[in-house]
């Protein structure tokens, strides 16, 4: 800034008040352009989460159908072999391997027991 050049200087500061304004203009259409995209990022994010969760809870569901498919249907083969065995005056046949294994795991014939009685065991053991 030269002293007696006024003019020059008074414009100077015009343009830089000019672009402040367009710096501020910039900013709030930026920020209302902007909210509307991360509104509309979040609502498809939810959508997809929201996709997700229901897939996962059908394919749940589904592994449910098949594990009380098979119950069924092996409490069905475990009945009849029983009904036949009782029908030849006998003791029921050991089941197969597989079942064998199965009632292990889950036994029919036996009381479930609570929490509570389960850790009450497994404290008496030691």
């Amino acid at each position: 800034m030269k002293s007696g050049d006024s003019v020059e200087m008074n414009r100077m500061f015009r343009a830089r008040i000019y672009a402040q304004a367009f710096t501020l203009v910039a900013l709030v259409a930026g920020g209302m352009y902007f909210k509307t995209e991360r509104q509309q990022r979040r609502e498809f994010d939810q959508a997809v989460e929201l996709r997700k969760k229901q897939e996962k809870r059908d394919a749940w569901l589904r592994e449910l159908e098949i594990r009380d498919k098979e119950d069924r249907e092996w409490r069905e083969r475990h009945a009849s072999i029983e009904a036949a065995a009782k029908e030849v005056g006998k003791k029921p046949a050991p089941p197969k391997e597989s079942e064998a294994a199965r009632s292990s795991i889950e036994p029919a014939d036996e009381k479930s027991i609570g929490i509570m009685d389960a850790v009450r065991a497994l404290i008496s053991r030691n």
